[in-house]
C-alpha cells in the first residue's frame, strides 16, 4: 500500500530550465541570426544549407549549444568551450601592417569550390575547412594578426554553423524582431521597451491598461512583468485588435494567459487602471490619451512610444495646458553596442541609432466645482 501523500504537497513542478515538447525557442546562430522555433519532433530548422531536425533539443536546458552533425542532417550538443576554442583569441601583438597586401580577390585562394564542397560532402567539421581556406591563402601570412583573426571569424560565419537555445523572452523576442523585421514590432528597441514598463510603474497586481500596436510585444513584456500576478489589458480602438504576432512567440504559458483584450468601449464602466503604456506609432499619441486617461485612476503612472518626437511633443504640451498631468517628461532612449576584443575594445562602428522617445507623467484628478460655484 503506497504510503499516502504528505498535506499540501503536489506532484513536483516541472523544471522550467529544460527545453520541452511544445516549447518556444529562439536559435540564435551564429550570434547574427535569430529563428523562431515550435520544439516539436518532427520540426525542422534551417541552418547554413542543412535541414536539421530539433528533436535533439528536447530535454536540453536553455543556453545548450549546438552544431550540425557530420551527417548533415541532425544537430548535436556542443559544448561552449569546443565551439569557441579554436576561435580563441589572446591579447594580440602586431608586429606586421597590410600595406603590401594586393586584392587579386578570388586568385588569392588556391582551395577551390568544388574541393570545399568535396570537403564538406565528406564530413570535415567547418573549423577544419576554415584552416584550411587560410592555409591556401596567398595573402593570409602576410596578414596582420588583427587581420588574420578578422578573416578566420568571417569564413566561420558561412562554414562553422553554431546555434544557441534561448528561452523565449520579452528581452529575446524584441532583440529578435529589431535585428530581422523592425517595423513589425514599431521599431520598439529593447532598451526603449525596458524603459517603458519602468516609467509606467508595472509590479506585481498592478492592473496596466495597455495600447499595444507593436505585434503584441508590450503586451506580452507587461504581463512577462507581472509574473503571473495580475492581468494586462489589451485595449484597441476600432472593430478588431491589431496584429498579435509577437506575443504569440513567448513561451512562457502564464503570459498568454495573463492578457485580456478588450474593445474601448466596453472598458467605460470598468474599474479604473493604474498603470497605462501606449505604444502605437501609427495613432496620434494626443487622441490616444484623451481617449484612455478618462479609464485611468488619480496618481496613475503612464508611458508612451513613438519612433518621432514632435508627435509626443504636441501631446505633452496639451496634457500642460489642460492640467490632466504633472511629472512630465519626453526623453530618448540611448544604446550604444562595444566590440569587446583583446587590444580593441570601441564602440561597434555599425549599428542603428534610433531607439525612439518616450513620454512619461502621472494623471491627476480633474477638477471638481466647489460648493458655492455650484449653488452660483
Amino acid at each position: 500500500m503506497a504510503a499516502p501523500e504528505a498535506p499540501g504537497v503536489g506532484p513536483p513542478a516541472q523544471d522550467e530550465s529544460i527545453i520541452r515538447e511544445g516549447s518556444r525557442i529562439i536559435l540564435d546562430v551564429n550570434g547574427d541570426r535569430h529563428v523562431f522555433v515550435v520544439v516539436k519532433g518532427r520540426n525542422k530548422v534551417k541552418l547554413g544549407q542543412a535541414f536539421c531536425s530539433i528533436q535533439p533539443l528536447i530535454g536540453c536546458p536553455y543556453g545548450s549549444t549546438f552544431g550540425v552533425a557530420p551527417d548533415g542532417k541532425t544537430l548535436q550538443q556542443i559544448p561552449p568551450a569546443v565551439a569557441a576554442d579554436w576561435l580563441e583569441e589572446a591579447a594580440l601583438e602586431v608586429t606586421k601592417n597590410n600595406s603590401q597586401l594586393i586584392d587579386a580577390g578570388d586568385a588569392n585562394q588556391q582551395l577551390t569550390s568544388e574541393r570545399i564542397a568535396d570537403l564538406r560532402s565528406q564530413g570535415v567539421h567547418g573549423s577544419a575547412i576554415v584552416e584550411a581556406l587560410a592555409a591556401h591563402s596567398a595573402t593570409f601570412d602576410a596578414k596582420t594578426e588583427f587581420s588574420q583573426a578578422k578573416y578566420r571569424k568571417k569564413k566561420a560565419k558561412k562554414y562553422v554553423i553554431t546555434a544557441v537555445a534561448r528561452r523565449a523572452t520579452a528581452a529575446a523576442i524584441a532583440e529578435a524582431y529589431f535585428l530581422r523585421q523592425p517595423a513589425r514590432i514599431g521599431h520598439l528597441r529593447l532598451d526603449a521597451l525596458a524603459l517603458l514598463l519602468s516609467l509606467a510603474g508595472l509590479s506585481a497586481h498592478a492592473r496596466p491598461l495597455v495600447l499595444d500596436a507593436c505585434g503584441g510585444l508590450v503586451l506580452g513584456a507587461a504581463a512577462e512583468r507581472l509574473a503571473g500576478f495580475g492581468t494586462v489589458t489589451g485595449v484597441y480602438m476600432g472593430g478588431a485588435p491589431p496584429s498579435r504576432e509577437a506575443l504569440a512567440q513567448f513561451d512562457a504559458g502564464r503570459v498568454q494567459s495573463g492578457v485580456r483584450h478588450a474593445s474601448l468601449a466596453s472598458l467605460l464602466r470598468r474599474r479604473p487602471f493604474n498603470a497605462c503604456i501606449v505604444a502605437a506609432p501609427g495613432l496620434d499619441p494626443g487622441a490616444a490619451l484623451r481617449a484612455l486617461l478618462p479609464l485611468l485612476a488619480p496618481s496613475t503612472p503612464f508611458a508612451v512610444y513613438s519612433p518621432w518626437m514632435q508627435p509626443l511633443a504636441e501631446a505633452m504640451h496639451a496634457l500642460r495646458a489642460e492640467h490632466a498631468a504633472v511629472g512630465l517628461a519626453l526623453q530618448e532612449s540611448w544604446w550604444r553596442e562595444q566590440q569587446v576584443l583583446p587590444s580593441r575594445t570601441h564602440p561597434k562602428m555599425q549599428m542603428n541609432h534610433g531607439g525612439g522617445f518616450v513620454l512619461s507623467g502621472t494623471t491627476v484628478a480633474p477638477p471638481t466645482r466647489s460648493a458655492g460655484a455650484t449653488l452660483a
